[in-house]
């Protein structure tokens, strides 16, 4: 059920967006109603942060009707008016644009809707006058009379986008801050009919640097894509093959992507390129995506879906603009479907961002902190971030970080999984990493979120891509941990990564991931050990080698085996050279080689002296010499070594499984 909330400057202002209420068929809002707020104190530098404190409890109570979260598209806040060029987070004079800035960042999950929008009228960039019609196409008070509604989880229609760029702009030219908040200039879409998989999907856009639709409905699909010689916006498409929308008409099939005869009815046309038009990707000045991808299970059972398989395949190989690509149901996790995409091991040429898979400007990690000292050309000093970044943003991210940290403990399904990832998404770039302890916490949130939504979707395989978690999380903390001391950051990023990965291993071990939980476990066990060798650097040179073997035996039962393999056949050769000349000379050299052999097994895994079997007494030396006792004494030590390393693995594998 959608629920409609009030935030005005005066009660006049309310009482005129109450009748926008009664004109969607919603009762009216008693004055003291708590859907209802009216804030018509002043708002300055000095009241702007309790005023945004009381109105994001308001806000926030008024929303969650009595559940533990805000739902998830269901939420629309009709404001009375605002001015698009004061819509900035960080401006000094503070005021009411500024605070709704602030309250729209606060709440991504909420769709914002104004009765008046002033300020910008005309941009000689087409991009940007192009975001600045779509924000007031979709956020004016016309909008509530569409029967579509856009999820604004991810931001499709670009208004925190704007935000962003306007708090750029304050941050540069008045604040004099070098502080940059990742800006998303690209936008996806994700079609299902699935709702768990079109949040999932879209989410995965999301945190690589998208702005997302999410389109569940045969409504929201045809308003977007139905448009004939228009083009549709959308850098990537990831959609399903098999769309059942609930709303579709009857006798409408989307199965295949390209236009067709319809088999029961020549004189009538199907496809999915027909019905949507900006769809047709034969059609280059519609259909402009640089990326598209069809998910699908991979029916084959029926001839039809065996042939569309076939034929959406060449369809997509055939595409005029960009690339099309089929990936299969499911995938392993967040990073496996951009690595299916062909996207994750790609760094964008030229940009300071090092992170695989970002979208075409959207710079993230942070860059490092600019040194100090020089000046510009024009002579006067170069700007400086200082510590820390503006307060402003760094009250949003804390009351995202905040609302984040009591859904945690609450999820249970995909989409609340993804909402909390994306509030602590949102929290971490507000930072931008200026905050060490903020930012990280951030961090460490936004990964357990994910996690979280990859163990709880039945979408996913068992099987969770880890590798490329564990790289990015150590990218992250690296670039964050910059702004700490230059003595420190070393440490700063270990300790990171570590509480991050530690609280990972928790959440795999609850949904019993053991392999996963494995991976990260051998990761933390490695990130101790180099914190403990720099406590200490004399460590290095006495037991780093030690350690580091042992480390990578645990980590891997297959490197277990292989290395006890490799050190037989060393001991073999020992023993084999160890042999006293009076045995040696009166065998073979075959023979002398399987003795050594039986000597190197007998004893590694016997812990003992070697054991020989019908050996007679004039055969074998009847005292030990030096070489035997040295390379007897080795086997025994390595085999102890090892043994307890396979109990470590026994035990494991017996108290997980």
């Amino acid at each position: 059920m959608n629920r409609y909330l009030i935030l005005a400057q005066s009660e006049v202002n309310a009482n005129a967006m109450g009748m926008w209420l009664e004109l969607l068929g919603e009762k009216p809002l008693a004055n003291d109603d708590p859907l209802r707020i009216v804030w018509s104190e002043s708002i300055d530098r000095t009241t702007a942060i309790d005023t945004y404190d009381a109105l994001c409890e308001r806000i926030e109570e008024a929303a969650r009707t009595g559940t533990d979260t805000i739902p998830l598209n269901r939420v629309t806040v009709l404001a009375d008016s605002i001015n698009l060029t004061d819509l900035d987070a960080v401006s000094e004079g503070g005021g009411w644009d500024s605070l709704i800035a602030m309250l729209i960042l606060g709440f991504p999950e909420i769709r914002w809707v104004f009765g008046v929008m002033t300020g910008v009228e005309k941009d000689h960039r087409p991009e940007k006058q192009n975001l600045i019609n779509q924000i007031k196409l979709a956020h004016s008070l016309l909008s509530l009379l569409s029967g579509s509604r856009r999820d604004p989880l991810f931001d499709p229609t670009g208004l925190r986008d704007w935000i962003r760029k306007r708090t750029n702009y304050e941050l540069e030219h008045t604040i004099k801050d070098d502080l940059r908040l990742p800006e998303r200039d690209e936008l996806a879409a994700s079609i299902e009919d699935e709702k768990a998989y079109a949040w999932f999907h879209g989410y995965a856009a999301y945190r690589f640097g998208y702005r997302a639709d999410v389109i569940t409905t045969w409504t929201l699909m045809k308003e977007r894509f139905g448009k004939e010689g228009e083009k549709h916006g959308y850098r990537l498409l990831l959609e399903d093959m098999s769309l059942n929308f609930p709303d579709r008409e009857a006798h409408t099939h989307l199965l295949r992507l390209g236009s067709h005869t319809d088999p029961n009815d020549k004189d009538k046309k199907q496809g999915r390129a027909h019905h949507c038009p900006q769809l047709d990707s034969a059609d280059d000045k519609a259909e402009t995506s640089k990326c598209r991808i069809l998910i699908t299970t991979g029916q084959t059972g029926y001839r039809d879906a065996a042939d569309a398989l076939k034929e959406n395949e060449a369809y997509l190989q055939k595409k005029k603009q960009g690339r099309g690509k089929i990936v299969s149901k499911p995938t392993s996790g967040l990073f496996d479907l951009w690595k299916k995409r062909g996207l994750l091991y790609r760094v964008p040429r030229n940009e300071p961002c090092k992170r695989p898979g970002n979208a075409l400007g959207f710079f993230w990690p942070p860059a490092p902190p600019p040194s100090k000292g020089p000046r510009q050309e024009d002579g006067q000093p170069q700007q400086e971030g200082g510590h820390g970044a503006p307060g402003r943003l760094l009250l949003i991210a804390d009351r995202l970080i905040e609302r984040a940290g009591v859904l945690i403990g609450k999820v249970t399904s995909v989409g609340e999984a993804v909402q909390g990832a994306v509030l602590a998404t949102d929290a971490l770039e507000l930072t931008g990493g200026r905050t060490p302890a903020t930012a990280i916490e951030a961090l460490s949130l936004k990964h357990r979120f994910e996690v979280l939504a990859e163990c709880q979707f039945s979408g996913v395989g068992h099987h969770i891509e880890m590798e490329p978690r564990m790289d990015e999380i150590a990218l992250e903390t690296e670039s964050i941990s910059q702004w700490f001391d230059k003595s420190q950051r070393k440490k700063a990023a270990l300790n990171g990564e570590m509480h991050i990965l530690n609280e990972l291993v928790r959440l795999l071990r609850e949904h019993n991931q053991f392999d996963e939980e494995r991976i990260c476990v051998g990761k933390v066990r490695q990130l101790y050990t180099t914190l403990w060798i720099r406590e200490r650097p004399c460590r290095r040179c006495v037991s780093w080698s030690f350690i580091w073997y042992v480390e990578k035996l645990l980590a891997s039962f297959p490197y277990f085996l292989g290395a006890v393999a490799s050190w037989l056949l060393i001991f073999t050769v020992l023993f084999t050279c160890a042999l006293p000349p009076d045995v040696a000379s009166g065998i073979s050299i075959l023979e002398r080689i399987v003795l050594g052999l039986e000597s190197a097994i007998t004893s590694f895994f016997s812990i003992g002296s070697p054991i020989y079997h019908a050996a007679d007494a004039d055969t074998l030396p009847t005292l030990p010499t030096w070489p035997m006792v040295w390379v007897s004494s080795l086997a025994i030590v390595s085999g102890f070594l090892h043994l307890g390393i396979l109990i470590t693995h026994l035990y494991t594998l017996v108290s997980r499984r």
